[in-house]
């Protein structure tokens, strides 16, 4: 109730200088509002039907989504604290430095990603989950071909797609990211 009262609030103020179109628009209200309709439902959906949470799979979504952003906030409210705040702030500053690099990856991998699935070895998912096992949690397995007749024919085509990207992926690409976050985290705390 105190955040519902602190959003009302917040919107009178904007209002009062001419700025609540601009408040309703932002992100950060957008998320405000999110979080707090989907912890009220989740407060009043446990307490009116505990058992409803336990087997309907859109109430556990909800459910999930609600300590998923209560642990966000917790995140978050841990900044105004000298002794934990201080230390957070190279870091929370280091995140949004990577967004160029994830859209570099991100094109790289789909890159890989078509590559593979025009090869016609399966369904479009099975192939970005293989690719994304190999290419970012370094998994292997032998699922890489399916089995068939039209698989053989592919096999040396697809290890050495597969022994590009792993290599390409996990090693070149991750050391940038580590590079481009060292950076930004040592811009950030001084």
């Amino acid at each position: 109730m105190r955040k519902v009262s602190h959003e009302v609030l917040s919107c009178l103020g904007h209002f009062a200088h001419g700025k609540l179109k601009q408040h309703f628009i932002s992100v950060g209200f957008a998320g405000d509002v999110i979080r707090i309709s989907i912890t009220a439902v989740s407060l009043v959906g446990l307490s009116i039907n505990w058992g409803a949470f336990q087997t309907q799979q859109e109430l556990q979504l909800i459910f999930a989504c609600t300590g998923f952003l209560r642990w966000l906030r917790v995140l978050n409210s841990l900044k105004g604290f000298e002794s934990t705040g201080k230390p957070m702030l190279p870091i929370l500053q280091a995140v949004p430095a990577t967004g160029p690099f994830f859209f570099v990856v991100f094109c790289w991998f789909a890159a890989f990603v078509h590559l593979y699935y025009s090869f016609g070895l399966g369904d479009f998912w099975s192939g970005t989950t293989i690719l994304y096992n190999l290419g970012f949690l370094a998994e292997t397995s032998d699922v890489m071909l399916p089995a068939g007749d039209n698989a053989a024919q592919w096999r040396l085509l697809v290890d050495f797609v597969i022994m590009v990207m792993s290599f390409s992926m996990s090693i070149i690409l991750l050391n940038v990211l580590i590079g481009v976050r060292a950076e930004s985290y040592n811009r950030g705390a001084f």
